[in-house]
């Protein structure tokens, strides 16, 4: 029966200092066209360069709504910036939300209010079309 005991004790503080073990950080490695290795470093500063703008949505009863939204200009691979909607302030619970979603120009198809105040919008899940 002690030995039985003495098992399931070394067992248990086993598992346990097994359970404490921290977890491994992932990072990527990232080869470049020429095979060299590019920076993690410079991504990330080209991703953090936010502008916090005022935008619009039409809400429930047909009118306009402000909201504040993260925006971020990059230059795709043809040298053209592209405009990505990287998060939005939610008034309800006072918070800032992330989202990824790249906004495009507004076409000529648009609405002719929308056409004259604005120059881009991008679709944000759970508000809809965002006019900025």
């Amino acid at each position: 029966m002690k030995r039985i005991f003495l098992i399931s004790l070394f067992t248990c503080f086993a598992a346990q200092s097994n359970a404490q073990v921290p977890f491994v950080h992932y990072t990527p490695v990232i080869v470049g066209s020429d095979g060299q290795r590019v920076q993690q470093q410079q991504r990330q500063q080209e991703r953090d360069n936010f502008q916090t703008v005022n935008a619009y949505f039409i809400n429930r009863r047909g009118n306009f709504e402000k909201i504040r939204i993260k925006i971020n200009v990059v230059q795709n691979t043809y040298g053209s910036p592209s405009v990505y909607v990287r998060g939005y302030y939610d008034k309800t619970y006072e918070r800032w939300r992330d989202t990824n979603s790249r906004a495009d120009k507004i076409s000529v198809l648009d609405d002719e209010v929308i056409k004259e105040n604005f120059d881009y919008k991008c679709y944000i899940q759970y508000i809809g079309y965002v006019y900025f």
